[in-house]
């Protein structure tokens, strides 16, 4: 009864005012959205807590999101989560291990070593005299040199 009263434009608008304002998206099908999530998370830079409250939903729904829709890093936009410690020799960066110059430096050592005839633990020795660095700066054990060599597959048997 009152739209016969209105002019036709403002039946037009008052109806599309009607739809947004009584129909608003719930904010866990925003977050379905992989553009929206990604726009709010690494275009503008909003912290995990302030998507969180902006959206009314709790903060480790906004962290189940991104992992499920594969965004995790702000800085390479694009993350493989790695499964385990990264190998000896090598460093993560951009979703891919890249060869480490002076831990690949350390393999060769530890080859020459081993072919000249020591043993795993006679290596592990040597390298902590020569006080050469471990991936998470520990000391040298004659298991954790077994395994560097098993990878490289160039390991002796004694």
């Amino acid at each position: 009864m009152c739209f016969t009263l209105l002019g036709a434009t403002n039946i037009k608008q008052m109806t599309t005012t009607l739809i947004f304002d009584s129909i608003q998206l719930p904010s866990k099908m925003l977050l379905r959205s992989r553009s929206y999530v990604t726009t709010l998370y690494i275009k503008r830079d909003l912290p995990i807590r302030e998507i969180a409250r902006q959206l009314n939903v709790s903060h480790s729904t906004v962290i189940e999101c991104l992992r499920r829709l594969g965004i995790h890093d702000k800085g390479s936009k694009k993350r493989v989560i790695t499964q385990g410690q990264i190998p000896f020799g090598y460093n993560y960066r951009n979703g891919k291990l890249e060869k480490n110059k002076e831990e690949q430096k350390v393999i060769r050592i530890i080859k020459q070593l081993r072919s000249s005839g020591l043993s795993f633990r006679g290596i592990a020795r040597e390298l902590n005299k020569r006080l050469v660095p471990t991936k998470k700066n520990g000391i040298w054990q004659g298991t954790t040199v077994s395994t560097i060599l098993s990878r490289v597959g160039n390991q002796k048997m004694v």
